[in-house]
């Protein structure tokens, strides 16, 4: 897309087509403001996100992916439709999961950090690296098909190259 945002029409519908990184790099969620509708796609599931790629196709960043997440939460969507699982409704409720979400990628990605900068092992990583109880309470973060443990000592060897904070 030549924008961040493109609006679009049709058959009379007017939508907007919003860049999101996230599960992937061209990964983008369609808006609908009339009705307040947020087609979110893959970057929001009912579990855990899958923050590294188990079968080792591009590397996820996943602080872009927490800001595109943060991105959809300022819609005012009332309606989250998502690729994979039942639709949130509810303003307050499709607030809170992208919100939670968001916070939950960034909680895993910092304390990642945190014990890389600390010289943990991808094992101690794994042991240690923890949803806050407000988080890990929440029914669509749940560790089904991704493992918050796994992510960690997987981001490992891509987050060391980084400039440490």
């Amino acid at each position: 897309m030549p924008e961040d945002r493109t609006k679009i029409s049709v058959a009379g519908v007017d939508l907007e087509l919003v860049a999101a990184p996230g599960e992937t790099d061209d990964h983008l969620y369609v808006w609908y403001p009339k009705k307040k509708v947020l087609f979110c796609g893959d970057d929001y599931y009912k579990a855990f996100p899958n923050l590294y790629t188990i079968r080792g196709t591009m590397y996820r960043d996943v602080r872009v992916w927490a800001d595109s997440l943060d991105k959809m939460s300022k819609e005012g969507a009332e309606f989250l439709v998502t690729g994979h699982t039942r639709p949130v409704l509810g303003r307050a409720e499709v607030k809170d999961s992208l919100e939670s979400y968001r916070d939950a990628i960034r909680s895993v990605f910092d304390q990642t950090i945190q014990g890389i900068n600390r010289g943990l092992t991808p094992d101690q990583l794994a042991e240690t690296v923890k949803l806050p109880p407000n988080l890990a309470a929440k029914p669509f973060l749940k560790e089904l098909l991704r493992n918050r443990a796994f992510c960690s000592p997987c981001h490992l060897c891509r987050l060391s190259r980084m400039v440490r904070r």
